[in-house]
């Protein structure tokens, strides 16, 4: 849900990443710089905000898990997408913050 906080894997440093927090959730499929994003896939900001990955449903349960703390009460996207418009809107905010596809991190 937008505004959870959670923990995220990075394959990179085979450590849990513990300071991220899920900014949008895909109602709708959409490309993000040629790959796709299926519906249910979360975007979570992480690494005091410097990072972003949109994680699909299929790789949630592997590479998040929640955090013990509260929502993220910060910003104003507090619904999952649920046209094209908000969709269009999540989009460019993924790609302004270099957001890529994908749960490798």
């Amino acid at each position: 849900e937008v505004g959870d906080r959670v923990h995220i894997w990075s394959v990179s440093s085979k450590s849990w990443v513990e300071d991220g927090i899920i900014k949008e959730v895909a109602a709708k499929p959409f490309e993000v710089a040629g790959a796709k994003v299926p519906a249910g896939s979360v975007l979570v900001t992480y690494g005091s905000g410097a990072s972003c990955k949109w994680v699909p449903i299929a790789n949630q349960k592997e590479v998040l898990r929640k955090a013990q703390l509260p929502k993220d009460d910060g910003g104003d996207l507090r619904k999952p997408s649920s046209d094209a418009r908000e969709a269009r809107a999540a989009l460019a905010m993924a790609a302004a913050m270099g957001c890529s596809a994908g749960a490798r991190t």
